[in-house]
Order: structure tokens, then sequence, then C-alpha cells
């Protein structure tokens, strides 16, 4: 069984075009089997932009930075909110 994520760099897959290959239709035109999605994140929405979980725990010789500070502070106070996202979602191929 092949599966492309591993197949192809992520170099590779950027170039043949994104927004089919980001939809999948290559993938099913080519007799791919979609096995599902994975898990999804959670990421913090700030500010109208999206950050990683990872951010609010960055720190600086032992201490919050200071970016990491004021999301932390705006999730306590509701300037902030978790959002769930897709997870990958898996294609592979049955090599015979």
């Amino acid at each position: 069984m092949l599966e492309l994520d591993h197949s192809l760099s992520n170099h590779a897959k950027d170039r043949i075009f994104p927004i089919l290959w980001n939809s999948g239709i290559i993938l099913k035109a080519s007799n791919f089997k979609c096995l599902g999605n994975g898990k999804g994140a959670d990421v913090i929405m700030y500010q109208g932009k999206s950050y990683h979980d990872k951010t609010i725990r960055t720190k600086y010789k032992g201490e919050l930075k200071p970016f990491a500070k004021r999301i932390k502070d705006a999730l306590e106070s509701g300037g902030a909110f978790y959002k769930k996202t897709a997870g990958k979602v898996t294609y592979v191929y049955d090599l015979k």
C-alpha cells in the first residue's frame, strides 16, 4: 500500500495544481481510496489570525514570551478562542 503523503515532498504537492490537489479530485481520478479524515487539531483564533495551541506555552529563559502572555490573557478574558480544525484527509493506493 502506498501512502501518498510520504511519497511526495511538500514542495512537489504544492506545485501540482494546489486547488485540485487539496480537494482530492486528482487522487480520486487516479483510483486512490479515501480512508477518511485524521484527527483535527485545536487552533487559537486571536485578532483574526489562527495560532498553534503551542503558542501559549512558548517560553524564553523560563518565562512566557510577551506574545504568549497576551494570547493567554485574551483566552481568559474572551478576546481569543479555540477553534477545531478538520483533520488531514488520507488517500492510499494499493500496489499489486
